[in-house]
């Protein structure tokens, strides 16, 4: 699965540790149901209207109710972490980054290479290799999101506020396309909750031991990021003490 939804399965299984993305770009985006309440409610307008122009609208929640990826991430991160998916392959983490050496830096540490040393020993264990093939599905998936995550988009979505204000109080009701009243962390708490559901088949009675699991994982990240802070300092400072004999040459005694 792309775009959106796969993101945040990507990121709530711990597979995607970083995304190229601009976190002050607004997301613009919108409920698959009010865009399709939109829809809907166009094509009575396109029936019943003459016109000698095409009928178009952006069903959009810009400029009424934005949220920026940043924002976004950090409301998903948060209901992710109380709700988390089983079978997790991490502990979710990672961060957004407009740098794309930054980005390289650390898909090529925190993804690829994780996943080739994981797939290896898989085949040594006599299993069957599988995260370098969803790597490369991850990152393709990617590449097309990154492709509106790094651009700012402004939309106008005048025509949408003038169809609802055509409509009768009922189709109001019945096809709701209010942006104006999402209210984000509402939405996107049903969002994960719906995923882990009705896509991933994760049916609510397993969220205790899932939330059991993730703290194991918390535990072995913040001890695998700890010996790796480790091992750096002792790499640099194994490197200061073999240099200092080349720097002391280089370098004349002011003696």
């Amino acid at each position: 699965m792309n775009g959106p939804t796969g993101l945040m399965i990507g990121a709530g299984k711990g597979v995607i540790r970083s995304m190229l993305c601009n976190e002050n770009y607004m997301s613009d985006i919108i409920p698959c149901d009010m865009a399709v309440n939109a829809t809907i409610a166009l094509s009575w307008l396109v029936g019943t209207k003459k016109s000698t122009k095409p009928i178009f609208l952006n069903a959009t929640v810009n400029p009424e109710n934005p949220i920026s990826w940043g924002d976004a991430l950090k409301i998903g991160k948060k209901h992710v972490l109380e709700n988390p998916f089983s079978q997790p392959l991490w502990y979710p983490g990672g961060r957004l980054t407009s740098s794309k050496v930054l980005h390289w830096i650390a898909v090529t540490f925190f993804q690829i290479i994780p996943a080739y040393l994981l797939d290896v020993l898989l085949i040594v264990t006599g299993n069957k290799p599988f995260l370098v093939r969803v790597q490369n599905r991850v990152n393709s998936g990617l590449e097309l999101l990154q492709y509106y995550t790094m651009k700012e988009w402004i939309f106008c979505n005048d025509n949408l506020r003038d169809l609802q204000d055509q409509l009768c109080p009922s189709d109001k009701e019945t096809f709701y396309m209010d942006t104006k009243l999402i209210r984000w962390n509402e939405y996107l708490l049903a969002y994960i909750l719906g995923t882990r559901k009705y896509y991933l088949k994760d049916d609510l009675s397993t969220l205790p031991r899932a939330r059991r699991v993730f703290k194991y994982l918390y535990f072995a990240d913040c001890m695998l990021k700890l010996i790796f802070g480790i091992f750096f300092i002792w790499i640099m400072y194994t490197w200061t003490i073999s240099a200092k004999p080349i720097i002391a040459m280089l370098v004349p005694s002011t003696d």
